[in-house]
């Protein structure tokens, strides 16, 4: 019984934490975007 609440709670820590990673990474990938897309606009003009 404890060990399978113990299961459980890893698993949802663990869930949670590459929820976090991916939110992280998805939002450094959406800044690069953006600053590549300016940096070629500065350019063309």
């Amino acid at each position: 019984m404890v060990k399978k609440l113990l299961q459980s709670f890893g698993f949802r820590s663990a869930e949670t934490k590459s929820r976090q990673l991916r939110e992280r990474l998805e939002f450094a990938v959406q800044q690069n975007l953006g600053q590549r897309e300016s940096r070629t606009n500065r350019t063309h003009q």
